[in-house]
C-alpha cells in the first residue's frame, strides 16, 4: 500500500467516524420507541440511517479500490458496494428534498385549500412516502450491477480501476440516474427553499408594517437557514458529482474520478447531519456540554412563550 493510498484511507476513515457519530446521534435521539414521531422526525430518522450506510459503503469501496482487493474478493464486492452507494445516495437526496418540502408546507403563509389539505395529511403521507422512495432508490441503482466487469491485465489479475463497461448503455444509464436522482431533487429543494424565503420575508414585512413582535419569526429564520444550508451543500455535491461523471465518460479512464465521487458522498454524509443537528432545536438541546442551549440560546423563546417550529 502506497503512502497516498494510506493517507486517503486515513482521511476517509476520519470523515466516516464523524458521519457515524452524527447520524447515530440523530438516531439515538429521535429513534426512541416511547416517543411519537412527527413527519419531519421520520424523515430525519430515515435520512440519518441512509447517510450512515452510505458513508460506510463509500469507505469500504475506497478500501477495496485503494488496497487492490478486487482480485481477491471478485466482482461481487464492487457490485454490492456500488449498489449500496448509488441506492443510498439516491434515497438521501430524495429524503433531503422531501424534508425541505415538508419544512415549506409547515411554515408556509399561503392559505390555499390544497396546501392546507397537504399540511393536514402529512402525518399519513410521509410514513407511506418514505418506503416508496427507498424502493425507488434500490430499483434505480440495480442496473449498475450489469456494468461491473473487472478488466483482466495480462491474463493474471483484474485491474481494480476501470471496472465499468463504458458503453452507450452505461452512458445513457448514468445520464438518466443523474437527472432523476440529482437534478430533480435539487429542483424540488430549490423551489421549497424559495417558498421558505418568501414566507420569512412576508413575516418580516408584517413586523415592519404593524410594529409588533412575531415570536414565530425566530423559529422560521432557523428553518430557512437550515434549508438553505442543505441546499448549498447539496448543490456543491451535485455539481462535483456531475463534473466527475462527465470527466470519466469523456476520458474513458479511471484517473481517480471514482475516488473523488466517494469522497463527495462521504462529505455529504457528514455535512448533512451536522446541519440538521445545528438547525433542529430538539437535537441541539440534546448535545452534551452545551449549557447555553437551555439558558442563553433559547432565553428569548422562553420569555416570549413562543413555541419554536419543530424541525425534528
Amino acid at each position: 500500500m502506497t503512502f497516498s493510498a494510506a493517507a486517503m484511507l486515513g482521511v476517509a476513515g476520519a470523515i466516516l467516524f464523524l458521519a457515524l457519530v452524527a447520524n447515530l446521534f440523530i438516531l439515538s435521539v429521535l429513534g426512541r420507541p416511547s416517543h411519537s414521531h412527527a413527519p419531519t422526525e421520520l424523515i430525519l430518522i430515515a435520512l440519518a440511517l441512509v447517510n450512515a450506510v452510505a458513508g460506510l459503503s463509500n469507505f469500504l469501496w475506497l478500501a477495496v479500490y485503494l488496497l487492490v482487493l478486487c482480485h481477491r474478493l471478485g466482482p461481487w464486492s464492487y457490485q454490492t458496494l456500488d449498489f449500496l452507494i448509488l441506492s443510498m445516495a439516491s434515497c438521501s437526496f430524495w429524503f433531503t428534498a422531501c424534508l425541505s418540502t415538508v419544512y415549506c408546507l409547515k411554515v408556509s403563509s399561503i392559505h390555499l385549500p390544497r396546501l392546507i389539505y397537504l399540511q393536514l395529511r402529512l402525518p399519513l403521507i410521509i410514513p407511506r412516502l418514505l418506503p416508496v422512495i427507498f424502493m425507488m432508490g434500490c430499483i434505480i441503482a440495480s442496473p449498475t450491477v450489469v456494468f461491473v466487469q473487472l478488466q483482466v491485465a495480462n491474463g493474471t489479475e483484474p485491474h481494480c480501476g476501470d471496472y465499468y463497461e463504458v458503453s452507450r448503455g452505461y452512458e445513457f444509464y448514468l445520464r438518466f440516474f443523474s437527472v432523476f436522482n440529482y437534478m430533480i431533487p435539487w429542483t424540488v429543494q430549490g423551489v421549497s427553499s424559495g417558498g421558505l424565503v418568501f414566507t420569512i420575508c412576508h413575516h418580516l414585512r408584517a413586523i415592519m408594517a404593524h410594529r409588533m413582535a412575531r415570536p414565530a419569526t425566530t423559529a422560521h429564520l432557523r428553518v430557512v437557514k437550515t434549508a438553505l444550508a442543505l441546499l448549498v451543500l447539496y448543490t456543491i455535491c451535485v455539481v462535483m458529482v456531475q463534473v466527475s461523471d462527465s470527466l470519466y465518460i469523456t476520458t474513458k479512464k479511471d484517473v481517480n474520478w471514482f475516488v473523488a465521487f466517494s469522497f463527495i458522498l462521504l462529505a455529504y454524509a457528514v455535512g448533512c447531519p451536522i446541519i440538521l443537528i445545528h438547525g433542529t432545536v430538539r437535537l441541539w438541546r440534546e448535545l452534551p456540554s452545551l449549557p447555553c442551549v437551555t439558558k442563553d440560546c433559547y432565553h428569548h423563546t422562553t420569555e416570549t412563550g413562543a413555541q419554536p417550529v419543530n424541525l425534528a
